[in-house]
């Protein structure tokens, strides 16, 4: 098993008012950059069971978690509630991508960005990354 960190960013362009759909930018490999959705590679199964942020962004933002564009695996409470050092933030219960899964992340922006520039919110996931024999038990045969 490998840790690794997902990096989720949501840009909230200028005007944009409350309640958009926007779609989060996601980063898991600094060689690969930010992409609109992240498939997980042969052999591999992805499961998240942290997600938090360093700092409480300027407007608040809820996530949503899809696999393959069309089941929901999770969504978050308003990201501010995922500050780091908030000893009571709320834990997310894992949830899992197998291989050649899609992993894509969708945002709803609570508050209109009124200001004349972009507002970028920039949240974690703590990932671990199985390879699919390490999750197969022996067989007793």
């Amino acid at each position: 098993m490998k840790e690794r960190t997902l990096i989720i960013k949501v840009s909230i362009p200028a005007g944009t008012d409350a309640n958009r759909i926007l779609t989060a930018r996601l980063n898991a490999d600094p060689k690969t950059g930010d992409q609109d959705f992240i498939q997980i590679p042969k052999g591999k199964v992805w499961v998240i069971d942290d997600i938090y942020v360093i700092s409480s962004p300027s407007i608040d933002v809820i996530l949503y978690f899809y696999k393959n564009d069309e089941k929901l695996m999770t969504s978050t409470p308003p990201v501010s509630t995922l500050q780091v050092n908030n000893p009571a933030r709320p834990m997310v219960e894992p949830f899992g991508y197998e291989e050649f899964s899609k992993m894509t992340v969708l945002a709803v922006n609570l508050a209109k960005n009124t200001g004349s520039e972009a507002v970028e919110v920039t949240v974690y996931a703590k990932v671990k990354e199985y390879d699919v024999e390490e999750l197969v038990a022996p067989s007793p045969f």
